[in-house]
């Protein structure tokens, strides 16, 4: 059929169009092929022939029951009826672009007489021959258009199929046009219908397995070579998927096709590779093509793999065993989504979110740290991205972490970067993503990444604070843990610990530092002294380092503490039981308080420390407020709450903002609550004398500090 003496054409999409612009778009799209072919004389002829072609649209388009404008009805026969009537079209002048059409109809019948739908379609019958060569029409993905849409086509080409030398050549998948015929046509099965139709069918064998999955990697590999993905794709992990799940959607080469059309737009629309894992970006683009109700109701289901609470979840679920619950949030999504491969989006989803993810990583904590690394789906701080193709906004790129990363040599850059980040809010996200790469730290860095953090401890601890289970101050002390943990002994650790110490202008987080270092050798004295280690081996620092490590944060507290700016720490209480506990038996720290309860200012500042959490509306918060009561017996480490109540008393009476003056007032109630406690039981609260001059030689805040089994503020 197709040969030099030939004209091909493609015409375009046909998709979404209704029943009479079909028919001229089809036409015309034809006519408009045809009237580009061709030279000379064979090029006039085309011209003819294409408006010929488009003519015939036009006609077709007018075809059907119309009401005019002026509201009688102009009922067309096809095909051999007249189009329209003169009056008809006057009235049709005011109809739009269907009006403009039937009004250059009747002008060309007024020219030539009477036309006919029979007349134009003899005429181009005759523009046909005289081309002297075949018109093939090629249309593809013919199986992609609606069941009502393909009913109209093969409707057209079988009233125009009488054509001399124009060939329709029609691509699809013969099952999906026999089951959209057999809907559609009133009588008989689309299958009947269809080989009425079709004159010469060619069916394409099956293509053997083998060469489609080669197919299918060759394309694949072209697009990660392409793309700069190669090293990040993980080959094991895809085969895995193809085997139990991915490989059974790919039928065909036009699967195939059809998938990596669409597949290199998401992977076109990330900036950097780092923002995602290609595997999960692809078996996520595979639902999204076959299984597309899984793919928008999983889009909706991040609570079911993912908890919002993460520390909370890891709290409650501590005893559990989540497989079941995992499974059942699978096969949930499987059954709202109505899986036509139910075990395929099994298995899939179990890769994409394993059980460390559903668990949040609590039995196996480095896997889930994996998932983050890796940008993988399964982590919820880069769900959301795999959906709206890109970092959302309020998310951290990947590309910033990994620049944290190479900035660990740098504690200036270090610095900067995480102040850009907490620029957004985004400073202890970022600290807790950077937590995942701790295998890559280098024990060259410890001093670097201690003495950064230190610096802009105070700042930004303030601004995040901390909870039981995580915090700013707690992912700072891990990051610098996990550096301190590769040196070789405990005087090395004590060695960068103390450089740092005395570098930093930083007060609280050398100071929370070193509780943990005292926890630390606590849990030696306990667990591995008895069998034998060293404190040098375990890189456990002695009591004595701990003593020097305190006397420096004594030494912060005390020029904080004369230069103001103590009063206004976000963690004055915290501190506050460090320099007593550290400075004994100095009463430094109870002077200090009792010079802040001698003023307005201070003693206001004293009150929200201690009481402020009972005026929380966060419900968080108001947990740790009643799991960690202690009523005013904190106070009275310091001082008598007797020479509290009317300093309290005196300050209520000023000119208070609405949050002091309840501050004042629930001062008043735990007080009266102490007193009955004291009543009630006497040796509880002991009163404290007042303090005594401060000592030149005070004592040794080693055993306190390493040795002190109680679970401060500080610790949790």
């Amino acid at each position: 059929l197709i040969h030099d003496q030939t004209f091909t054409g493609y015409p375009d999409s046909l998709m979404g169009c209704t029943q009479n612009p079909l028919a001229q778009v089809f036409f015309n799209e034809i006519g408009k092929q045809i009237a580009h072919q061709g030279t000379g004389r064979d090029k006039k002829r085309a011209e003819e022939c294409g408006r010929r072609m488009q003519k015939l649209g036009k006609y077709l388009n007018l075809t059907g029951a119309f009401m005019t404008p002026l509201g009688y009805a102009a009922n067309v026969a096809f095909p051999f009826a007249s189009i329209v009537t003169d009056a008809a079209a006057k009235a049709l002048e005011k109809s739009g672009e269907l009006a403009k059409q039937a009004a250059e109809v009747v002008q060309e019948q007024k020219g030539r007489g009477d036309t006919t739908l029979l007349a134009v379609k003899s005429e181009l019958k005759k523009a046909l021959t005289a081309l002297e060569r075949n018109v093939v029409v090629l249309l593809d993905d013919v199986d992609r258009l609606a069941a009502d849409e393909i009913k109209l086509l093969f409707q057209l080409i079988k009233a125009n199929s009488d054509f001399p030398n124009l060939i329709f050549f029609l691509f699809f998948q013969r099952d999906v046009i026999e089951r959209a015929l057999g809907r559609t046509i009133r009588t008989g099965a689309g299958k009947d219908y269809l080989e009425k139709i079709v004159q010469v069918p060619l069916s394409l064998p099956h293509i053997q397995r083998p060469l489609l999955e080669g197919f299918m990697e060759s394309k694949l590999r072209e697009l990660l070579s392409r793309r700069g993905l190669e090293k990040s794709f993980d080959w094991p992990r895809f085969e895995e998927l193809w085997r139990k799940g991915l490989g059974g959607y790919f039928q065909n080469v036009r699967d195939v096709v059809r998938f990596f059309g669409t597949f290199e737009f998401q992977v076109a629309a990330f900036s950097d590779p780092a923002e995602f894992d290609p595997v999960d970006l692809l078996a996520l683009e595979v639902l999204r093509v076959f299984e597309g109700g899984v793919h928008e109701t999983l889009a909706k289901s991040r609570h079911l793999l993912t908890p919002d609470d993460l520390a909370q979840f890891q709290h409650d679920i501590q005893n559990l065993d989540v497989t079941e619950p995992w499974k059942k949030s699978i096969k949930q999504i499987a059954d709202t989504g109505k899986a036509t491969r139910p075990e395929a989006v099994d298995a899939v989803l179990k890769s994409l979110f394993p059980i460390e993810s559903f668990a949040l990583g609590l039995r196996t904590p480095e896997k889930l740290g994996r998932l983050q690394k890796q940008a993988r789906v399964g982590h919820p701080a880069f769900f959301g991205r795999y959906f709206h193709l890109c970092v959302p906004q309020g998310d951290i790129p990947q590309t910033e972490i990994l620049k944290l990363l190479s900035a660990t040599a740098n504690p200036v850059e270090f610095k900067r970067l995480l102040l850009e980040c907490d620029k957004q809010h985004l400073a202890l996200e970022a600290l807790t993503r950077f937590s995942a790469y701790t295998d890559r730290f280098e024990v060259s860095n410890a001093g670097h990444i201690s003495a950064a953090l230190f610096d802009e401890g105070d700042k930004l601890v303030g601004r995040y604070g901390d909870s039981l289970w995580e915090g700013f101050s707690a992912t700072a002390c891990y990051l610098i843990e996990a550096h301190l943990e590769k040196l070789s002994s405990g005087s090395a650790r004590f060695a960068v610990l103390k450089s740092a110490f005395e570098r930093t202008p930083g007060i609280y987080l050398p100071a929370y530092l070193l509780r943990r270092e005292g926890s630390r050798a606590n849990e030696y004295v306990k667990k591995d002294q008895p069998r034998g280690f060293s404190r040098e081996e375990m890189g456990v620092l002695e009591n004595a380092q701990l003593d020097e490590l305190a006397r420096i944060c004594i030494q912060h507290f005390e020029q904080a503490a004369e230069s103001g700016s103590l009063q206004s720490h976000a963690k004055l209480q915290d501190i506050l039981v460090w320099w007593l506990q550290w400075s004994k038996p100095s009463d430094a720290g109870k002077v200090y308080f009792r010079k802040l309860v001698a003023t307005d200012a201070g003693l206001l500042v004293l009150l929200e420390q201690y009481l402020g959490g009972k005026l929380s509306e966060d419900e968080h918060q108001k947990f740790i407020d009643r799991a960690f009561d202690r009523g005013l017996i904190d106070f009275e480490e310091f001082m008598s709450v007797e020479e509290v109540k009317p300093r309290v008393e005196e300050v209520s009476k000023g000119n208070l903002s609405e949050r002091h003056r309840k501050l004042c007032s629930v001062f008043m109630d735990v007080y009266a609550q102490h007193m009955r406690n004291r009543a009630a039981f006497p040796a509880a609260t002991p009163i404290q004398p007042d303090p005594a001059p401060e000592s030149d030689n005070p004592k040794s805040p080693a055993e306190g500090t390493a040795n002190d089994d109680d679970d401060g503020p500080g610790e949790s």
